[in-house]
Parts: C-alpha cells; sequence; structure tokens
C-alpha cells in the first residue's frame, strides 16, 4: 500500500455514494473530501453497485413465524415460503 493513502472512512464513503449518484464531477467530489482526483475515480470504480444500486424507500421488515426453530425458518427462506399472512392460505383464513 502507498504511504500516502489513508483508508477511506465510512463518513466519506457515505458522503461520495450521493455525490456520485447526484452525478457530481470527480474533481468536485475530490475537493470536498479532501482526495486525490485518482482515488475518488478508484473508488468510485469500486463502489459502482452500491452507487447504481437505488435505495429501497422502504424495506419490509417480517418476524420470524412465533414457535417455529431456526431450522424450519432456514427451510422457509431457502424454499422462497411467503412471509407470515401473505400466502394465499393465509389470505384466505383472514377473509373467512
Amino acid at each position: 500500500m502507498n504511504p500516502n493513502n489513508k483508508p477511506w472512512s465510512e463518513h466519506e464513503t457515505r458522503t461520495l455514494i450521493p455525490m456520485a449518484r447526484e452525478e457530481a464531477s470527480y474533481s468536485e467530489i475530490a475537493k470536498t473530501l479532501g482526495r486525490t482526483l485518482s482515488g475518488v475515480t478508484s473508488k468510485v470504480s469500486s463502489l459502482r453497485s452500491a452507487i447504481n444500486k437505488t435505495p429501497d424507500p422502504v424495506a419490509p421488515v417480517y418476524a420470524p413465524r412465533p414457535g417455529l426453530s431456526r431450522g424450519e425458518r432456514l427451510t422457509a427462506t431457502y424454499f422462497g415460503d411467503p412471509p407470515m399472512g401473505r400466502s394465499a392460505l393465509d389470505q384466505k383464513q383472514a377473509q373467512a
């Protein structure tokens, strides 16, 4: 590692991603973060998938079904079982 290089902090990375999404120039990002142009170019290249990914507005969070063991939840996840209350059977039982 080059002795002039310093690791990127979490704060710098969190600042870089929105700026890159808003298509700020690399020189503008470098000036804001106090980094070299080549350093910013390299970091943007390594974070390209995170920059291109659109953030989920609200990611659904489902609690595990009560009473199920870890193994049963694991197989449900593996085989793609729908979350509690989302299966056709659960919805049919809720209507009845």
